[in-house]
């Protein structure tokens, strides 16, 4: 048995505590901390939003205020023992499925717990980090060989993981130097997300008692905003005005469960309630899909080697653009909720919150997707939970229906393919969502109407998808009779 096959022959740096000790102590932090405690309060959902870019955005604020996660911890304790190297990558890899499942509502697979978690960014920069050492003089040649060797024939799925937060925070002798061209974006992000899997997210490690005063809030928050989009060293652009509502938002939410916890006094949660941020706006990001340019994304949709695949893509198209589902909507669309007598779909939008949608029974969309659904229902057998199974699902490479559901990813990738197949643009799946309400706005329904249908909460959400622009200014203009 190897060394570190026994906690108790763990380095002394690693901290003990059994898997269950470790479970308990994640509780008690997304309890105790209120970071954790304000994004597990927000929706579950499988699109970036709700807890993921809550997470997101904290965990980066925090960064910027207490450094990043990699340059505090000991790289050469792994460096120097590819087994323990081996179970920190599949306890990373193995907690990111988790945390996806949590934010999803999903589960995650028994059989496959690391499946669409990517290894590659993961190994891509902790070899920067075995080259850096080698430079440094900190680590052999030899010894960095026999780490990629060991690792290039490691089964993650026949390791036991480590658990979360693993590796206590340390002041090293060696922190890496990698400069922005030497590894990916993709792979400095996992180094990243890797080394506080480690030594914990930033989010546990902040000091949220004493950043929790108004003043703090108000000079951290300039301080932050200031900073603006930084990529390779250098300021890019300067964030824009909702991204400083929504982190603003995010720290009020934050301050609510510190006071919730009786942590803070209501006087001082009050305060930090009334700071006022620099007001200011921006034009929508969406970009309107004409008519004629529909036809022409599926004319493109049509041409895919696969014909299943041009059938299911013209389906998902229409609807995206007659219906206004977000992704996250249509990927979790099941046969069930497809009223056929009342022609609408019943959908499960943000915060849980139920809506119908109707359609026309004999528009373009419903002759779509009857069109794919004839193929799609030769998989659904007799007795079939139709609640559970997906109006959109992958198709195999033997151009067979899995009947497993796509991803929202997979129609990123799709808008993707269309644009790389001859459209003149590059479009979004959320392109289509803001399509439909200008086209609504411009048919003359009113601004309540259109609300309910695209399922927004406040109306002025509904007036940033308005994209009639300036050729609606053009038209609003006082003519001398």
């Amino acid at each position: 048995m190897s060394d570190i096959d026994n906690d108790s022959h763990l380095p002394a740096l690693l901290k003990s505590g059994t898997a269950i000790s470790h479970r308990v102590s994640r509780i008690r932090d997304n309890v105790t901390n209120p970071a954790l405690s304000y994004i597990n309060s927000l929706a579950a959902t499988n699109t970036t939003g709700g807890r993921a870019n809550a997470r997101f955005m904290l965990e980066r604020f925090c960064r910027f205020l207490i450094g990043n996660s990699l340059a505090k911890m000991d790289w050469l304790l792994l460096l120097t023992n590819p087994e323990l190297t081996e179970r920190a990558i599949a306890g990373f890899l193995h907690y990111k499925a988790q945390q996806k499942a949590c934010y999803t509502g999903a589960k995650v697979d028994a059989d496959q717990p690391y499946i669409n978690m990517h290894l590659t960014p993961v190994i891509e920069g902790i070899s920067a980090v075995a080259r850096s050492a080698v430079d440094a003089g900190q680590l052999t040649e030899l010894q960095q060989e026999l780490w990629l060797s060991r690792l290039s024939k490691s089964d993650l799925s026949e390791v036991d993981p480590l658990e979360y937060g693993w590796l206590s925070e340390s002041i090293p002798s060696f922190i890496p130097s990698i400069t922005d061209d030497e590894i990916s974006l993709t792979a400095h992000q996992a180094l990243e997300g890797f080394s506080a899997f480690c030594i914990t997210s930033c989010i546990h490690r902040f000091d949220w008692d004493g950043l929790l005063t108004a003043p703090v809030v108000k000079a951290t928050m300039s301080e932050y905003l200031a900073q603006g989009v930084v990529l390779k060293g250098e300021k890019e652009r300067d964030y824009s005005p909702a991204t400083a509502d929504n982190l603003f938002r995010m720290l009020r939410g934050v301050a609510e469960h510190h006071w919730l916890a009786e942590n803070i006094s209501v006087e001082r949660l009050q305060r930090i309630k009334a700071i006022k941020l620099p007001r200011g706006s921006r034009k929508s990001s969406g970009r309107y899909i004409s008519y004629q340019e529909l036809d022409n994304i599926l004319d493109i949709a049509s041409t895919h080697l696969n014909p299943l695949r041009g059938i299911r893509d013209q389906a998902i198209f229409t609807m995206l653009y007659d219906s206004g589902l977000r992704r996250s909507e249509a990927v979790s669309l099941s046969l069930a909720n497809i009223n056929w007598e009342e022609n609408c779909f019943t959908i499960i939008g943000k915060g849980n919150k139920e809506r119908n949608v109707y359609f026309d029974p004999e528009g373009e969309m419903i002759d779509k997707l009857k069109a794919w659904l004839s193929v799609r229902d030769s998989i659904v057998s007799e007795g079939a939970n139709l609640a559970k199974e997906p109006v959109f699902c992958g198709i195999s490479k033997s151009k067979v229906p899995t009947g497993k559901a796509i991803s929202t990813q997979t129609i990123n990738d799709i808008c993707k393919w269309v644009t790389q197949k001859g459209f003149h643009r590059q479009i979004s799946p959320h392109d289509f969502r803001h399509s439909l309400a200008t086209n609504l706005l411009s048919q003359g329904y009113d601004l309540l109407s259109v609300s309910q249908v695209l399922g927004h909460s406040s109306l002025s959400t509904t007036q940033r998808y308005d994209q009639r622009g300036e050729e609606a200014l053009r038209q609003t203009i006082v003519k001398r009779n």
